[in-house]
Parts: C-alpha cells; structure tokens; sequence
C-alpha cells in the first residue's frame, strides 16, 4: 500500500475515510494555485512518514471539483489543511506553513493514540 495521500473524488469517499481512519488530514488544492505547489512535496513526505492503514490518511482535495466540500468546511483560499480526529475538525490551517502543519498534525496523531487508536 502507498502512503501517497489519497485524491478525493466524491464526498462519499472523503466521508467514509473520516469514519474508517481515525486521523485524516486533508490538503484543500487547485491546480492553478502556485503556493499549493510549493508545500505539495512538504505535504508529500508527511504522508509517507505518518500514514498508517484506517489510523491516519492523508488526502488531497481540488476544490474546483469539490466546491460542496469547500462550503461545507469554510475553505476560502489554497492551500487549506483541514485535521480531523474521529470524524470531527481538530484544527486548520491556511497558507504555507510547514512547521505549524507538521506540529499540529503530530500533536492530533498523539492525541489519537493516547485515546485508544492503534496508531503504532
């Protein structure tokens, strides 16, 4: 199994991740959005270190195709990171922020495991 985040192509599937993964972090992203770019291989490695099957999922989201989800979660810009713990918002965050995306992000996924996930 890759750990490359998961691109989203319905909110049924964003949905079911958030009920089947008890941490899913979520990377809000145009194609045209330069600054996307910028953290997209940032983002990247944080997958492939910190995803574990059904525990933590990352996933990418383009927010032209998914503009429901862009109402629904209050995106209004690229990139948004949006860090949920069983089903429900822990945190956001807006624009390119490596150091606070990777803290906020650790502090969930501990957070998780001190309640009882299996997140080895």
């Amino acid at each position: 199994m890759s750990n490359d985040p998961i691109s989203i192509g319905s909110i049924e599937q964003f949905n079911s991740l958030l009920k089947s993964s008890k941490v899913v972090v979520a990377d809000f992203e145009a194609d045209w959005c330069a600054t996307c770019k910028v953290i997209a291989p940032f983002y990247e490695q944080l997958a492939k270190s910190l995803s574990r099957p059904n525990a933590v999922t990352f996933v990418k989201i383009n927010g032209d195709e998914h503009l429901e989800l862009l109402e629904e979660y209050r995106v209004t810009g690229y990139p948004t990171f949006l860090v949920f713990k069983n089903g429900k918002l822990e945190d956001t965050i807006r624009g390119v922020e490596p150091d606070i995306l990777s803290a906020i992000v650790n502090k969930v996924i501990q957070e998780a495991g001190s309640e009882g996930a299996e997140i080895p």
